[in-house]
C-alpha cells in the first residue's frame, strides 16, 4: 500500500471512531416482550421501569412512556428495562399490576423483580403509579441500597427502619397531589428515608423534564450509591 493510501485510510478509520464515540446503542424494539430495553442498549447504566395499572401493556400510555423512556435514554445514555407485571389484581378491576397490598406480597413482588432481571447491574428503579405505590411500600421493608423514583403515586408512612433514597415526582394536576403525596412527603421529613420532592407541572402521567432532572441529580450522588 502507497504512503498516500495508507494516510487516507488512517483518516477515514479515525474519523469513523469519532463519529463512534458521540453514538448511543439503540435497542432492538420488541413490544410484545416481557421485558423490554430502552435507550442506549449498550450502556452500563441500567435502570428498571415498573409501569402503572393497566389492563395491557401496550395500552397508549404505556407506549408514550416508554417512547419518554427511549428518548431519555439516548439523551442520558442510560438503558432503561421496562418490565411487564405478571400478576393482575382483582381490587384493582383484574388490571396489571405489581401485588403490594401486604408485607408478604410486597417482598414477593420484589423477589421476582429481581429474579427477572437476574444478574444485570442495577443502578435504581422508577416506578409510576401503581409501580411508584410498590416502590414506596417497598423503600419502608428493606434496604435497597440504589435511589428509587417513585412517580405519580404516594403511599402512607407505617415504618421506615432503613437508609433508603427516594425521589418522589408528582404532577401538580395529578389528583394525588394536594390529596396523597403531600402528605406523604411530610410524613417521610421525618424518617431515615432521605426524600426528594419535585412536582412538575403534568397530570397524572411521566413528564421528561422532572425526570430528567432526577436522574441527573443522582447521577452527581452517584459516589453514594453502590450498584448491585
Amino acid at each position: 500500500m502507497l504512503m498516500h493510501d495508507k494516510k487516507l485510510f488512517i483518516g477515514i478509520v479515525v474519523a469513523v471512531c469519532v463519529v463512534l464515540v458521540g453514538v448511543s446503542f439503540r435497542c432492538p424494539q420488541s413490544s410484545a416482550a416481557d421485558a423490554i430495553r430502552l435507550g442506549d442498549c449498550r450502556s452500563q447504566h441500567v435502570w428498571v421501569y415498573l409501569c402503572g395499572l393497566t389492563s395491557d401493556f401496550n395500552d397508549t400510555k404505556e407506549k408514550q412512556h416508554r417512547a419518554l423512556l427511549e428518548r431519555l435514554g439516548n439523551k442520558l445514555n442510560i438503558c432503561f428495562i421496562a418490565l411487564k407485571p405478571t400478576h393482575r389484581c382483582a381490587q384493582y378491576h383484574d388490571m396489571l399490576c405489581w401485588p403490594h397490598e401486604s408485607d408478604e406480597e410486597v417482598l414477593n413482588t420484589y423477589r421476582e423483580i429481581r429474579e427477572r432481571v437476574g444478574k444485570t447491574r442495577v443502578q435504581g428503579y422508577i416506578g409510576f403509579s401503581n409501580g411508584g405505590f410498590f416502590l414506596n411500600r417497598l423503600v419502608q421493608m428493606v434496604e435497597v441500597g440504589i435511589p428509587i423514583i417513585s412517580i405519580g403515586s404516594a403511599g402512607y408512612l407505617s415504618h421506615a427502619p432503613y437508609d433508603n433514597t427516594l425521589y418522589l415526582l408528582v404532577g401538580r394536576q395529578d389528583p394525588l397531589y394536594q390529596t396523597h403525596a403531600i402528605p406523604f412527603y411530610e410524613q417521610l421529613a421525618g424518617s431515615r428515608i432521605v426524600t426528594y420532592f419535585m412536582p412538575y407541572n403534568s397530570g397524572h402521567e411521566l413528564e421528561m423534564g422532572s425526570l430528567e432532572a432526577a436522574l441527573r441529580s443522582i447521577s452527581a450522588l452517584s459516589n453514594e450509591f453502590a450498584s448491585i
